[in-house]
C-alpha cells in the first residue's frame, strides 16, 4: 500500500517538472520572438492596433497600403463586425482596360451557426511589389470597396 503512495507521489513529481519545463520553453521562445521583433517594435501588434483604428474611423468596406520590405501590401477590409463567423478572401485579380480589379468573396455566418461573441475585423491582404496606378476592389456583387488614403486617427 505504502509504495503504491509513494508511486502516486513520484508520477505526480515527474508531471509537474515536465509541466515546468514546457512552461520555461514557451516562456523562452516567446522571449527570443519577441525580441527579434525589437528593432522595429511589434509589427503585427502595431499594425494590428492601426488596422482597428482605420476601420472603425472609416467604417464600411474599405482598402488601404502598408509599405513593406518587398514593396507594398493591399489590406481589404469588410468594417467592423459584431459577432464572428464574417471573412473576406481575394479570389481574382486581372487589368481592365487601365485599370488593375481585384475580386474579393465574402462570407457571412448563418442565422443558425455558433459565432464568437465578438468584435471582429474580416481583413484580406495581397503583395505587390509596386502600387497600380487604377485600382478597384470589388466583391463579387460589384460592390466597390473605398481606398482609405490617409491613416484615420483617434479624436
Amino acid at each position: 500500500m505504502q509504495k503504491d503512495h509513494s508511486l502516486i507521489i513520484i508520477i505526480g513529481l515527474l508531471g509537474l517538472v515536465i509541466v515546468a519545463l514546457v512552461t520555461l520553453f514557451t516562456y523562452q521562445s516567446q522571449v527570443i520572438r519577441q525580441e527579434k521583433n525589437e528593432e522595429g517594435g511589434n509589427l503585427q501588434l502595431r499594425e494590428t492596433v492601426d488596422h482597428i483604428s482605420k476601420t472603425k474611423n472609416n467604417p464600411g468596406k474599405t482598402y488601404y497600403w502598408l509599405e513593406t520590405e518587398n514593396g507594398f501590401e493591399l489590406v481589404v477590409s469588410m468594417g467592423e463586425k459584431n459577432t464572428g463567423g464574417y471573412s473576406i478572401t481575394i479570389i481574382n485579380s486581372k487589368i481592365v482596360g487601365d485599370k488593375t480589379v481585384i475580386t474579393v468573396a465574402e462570407k457571412e455566418p448563418g442565422p443558425r451557426d455558433i459565432v464568437t461573441m465578438a468584435f471582429t475585423y474580416p481583413t484580406a491582404t495581397m503583395e505587390f511589389a509596386k502600387k497600380p496606378r487604377n485600382l478597384v476592389v470589388q466583391n463579387e456583387t460589384g460592390e466597390i470597396y473605398q481606398e482609405i488614403v490617409e491613416p484615420a486617427t483617434e479624436e
